[in-house]
């Protein structure tokens, strides 16, 4: 069996940082409508920009695994 699946296969690990970024901005912005002026609301924008950035390469790599 070829290592050649599993030795590139940046998937893998890039895959979890947006998918918890976007999960829990999307949280964060649902309950900061409780706390329209703390801090909360500016997280959750960066957790939703840094998640949306961070999926390209994800996706990327995850494309370059599939062939």
């Amino acid at each position: 069996m070829s290592t050649e699946f599993i030795a590139p296969n940046w998937h893998v690990v890039l895959i979890h940082y947006p998918v918890a970024l976007l999960t829990l901005g999307v949280l964060i912005e649902l309950f900061s409508f409780f706390w329209r002026r703390s801090g909360f609301r500016a997280a959750g924008r960066w957790m939703l920009l840094l998640g949306t950035v961070l999926a390209v390469p994800a996706v990327l790599s995850g494309l370059y695994a599939l062939n």
